[in-house]
C-alpha cells in the first residue's frame, strides 16, 4: 500500500513538472511571437500616423525590413527570453529597453553606412520605437501579470522547507519576499555543513533546525508543508540520496536547488527534450550564431569608424 502511494506521488510529481515546463516552453514561443507582432504594428501604425494611406515607397519598405532583421536578430541573442521567471519584473523591462535600444542604433548606423537617411521619415522612425518600446512592454507586463495569477490559483500560497542554506536558496529567498504573487513562501530552512554564514541582514530565512532533524520536523508539521526544497552540493551523493528516500515516505514536492553558479555557468536553464527535462548548463553560440554575432560585431565597429571620421571626410 505504502509503495503504491509513493509510486503515485511520483507520477504526481513527474506530471507536475512535464506540465510547467510545457508551459513555460509555449510561453516563451508566444511570447516572442508578441514581441515580433509589437514591431510590426509599430511600424504600420507609426507609417499611417506620419503618411497616412499613402503607399511605402522602396525605401521605406527597405528600412521596415531592416528594423525588423536588426530586431530578430538583437532579441534573439539577447538574453531576455532566457530564465526570465526567476528575474524581476523591472530588470526584464531595463534588459528589454536596452535591446530595443541597440536595434535603434545599429539601424542608425546601417542607415549611415549605405546613405539611407535622406530617403526615410525620422519622425515615422521616432514613431515606431515609441510605440513598439511601449508595446512591448505591455505585454510583459501582461504575461507577467497572467502567470503571477495563475500560479496563485492553482497553488496559492506553498510552504517551503529549504535544507541547505546556499547561495541559490537565499537569492530565492529574498526574491520571492519581494514577489508575494509567486506564491511561494520558504517558512525555514535546515542546516547542513555546507551552509553560507548567514548575517544579520533582512532576507535569511528561519533557522528550524539542522539535517538530522528534518525526518522528525516533517513527522509533525508535514501538514503544513508543501514543498521540500534540497540545496545541497551535487558531489554529497550519500546525503542527498539518503535525503531523498527518507523524503519518500512523505506526500510532498521535492525540488532540488543546486548551486551551479559555482561552476561559472552562463546562462542556465531548463528545456523538455522528449518527456526528459534536460538543464543547459552553457548557452554556447552555434557556428551559424558565431558568423552572425561576428558580422554584426563588424558592421558596429566600421559604423563607429565611420562617425568618428566623417569630419574629416
Amino acid at each position: 500500500m505504502l509503495q503504491s502511494i509513493e509510486s503515485m506521488v511520483e507520477r504526481k510529481r513527474e506530471t507536475t513538472l512535464r506540465s510547467a515546463l510545457e508551459r513555460q516552453a509555449a510561453t516563451d514561443v508566444w511570447l516572442r511571437i508578441a514581441d515580433a507582432g509589437a514591431i510590426v504594428l509599430a511600424m504600420v501604425v507609426g507609417y499611417y500616423l506620419r503618411f497616412g494611406s499613402q503607399i511605402p515607397s522602396p525605401v521605406q519598405r527597405t528600412a521596415m525590413a531592416t528594423v525588423f532583421l536588426y530586431a530578430l536578430i538583437c532579441f534573439g541573442l539577447s538574453p531576455l527570453y532566457r530564465d526570465w521567471r526567476g528575474r524581476s519584473m523591472l530588470r526584464e523591462l531595463f534588459l528589454l529597453v536596452i535591446t530595443w535600444l541597440v536595434v535603434y542604433a545599429l539601424f542608425s548606423m546601417h542607415a549611415l553606412l549605405v546613405q539611407m537617411g535622406d530617403g526615410v521619415s525620422r519622425q515615422w522612425l521616432a514613431y515606431t520605437f515609441l510605440l513598439g518600446g511601449t508595446g512591448m512592454i505591455a505585454v510583459h507586463s501582461f504575461v507577467r501579470a497572467r502567470i503571477s495569477a495563475r500560479e496563485q490559483h492553482e497553488s496559492g500560497s506553498q510552504r517551503v522547507v529549504a535544507v541547505g542554506l546556499r547561495s541559490p536558496v537565499l537569492k530565492l529567498h529574498r526574491h520571492l519576499q519581494g514577489n508575494p504573487g509567486a506564491g511561494l513562501n520558504i517558512v525555514g530552512y535546515f542546516a547542513s555543513e555546507y551552509d553560507r554564514q548567514p548575517s544579520r541582514e533582512a532576507g535569511v530565512p528561519l533557522r528550524l533546525g539542522t539535517m538530522a532533524e528534518l525526518d522528525t520536523y516533517l513527522r509533525d508539521n508535514h501538514a503544513d508543508v508543501d514543498q521540500v526544497w534540497v540545496s545541497l552540493p551535487l558531489t554529497d551523493r550519500d546525503n542527498v540520496k539518503g535525503l531523498l528516500k527518507m523524503l519518500e515516505r512523505y506526500p510532498l514536492l521535492v525540488k532540488l536547488v543546486p548551486d551551479i553558479q559555482d561552476f561559472g555557468l552562463l546562462n542556465p536553464s531548463v528545456e523538455l527534450i522528449g518527456q526528459v527535462p534536460v538543464i543547459n548548463l552553457r548557452q554556447g553560440l552555434t557556428r551559424s550564431d558565431f558568423l552572425l554575432v561576428k558580422r554584426v560585431q563588424d558592421i558596429v565597429v566600421a559604423a563607429i569608424a565611420v562617425a568618428l571620421l566623417l569630419p574629416l571626410y
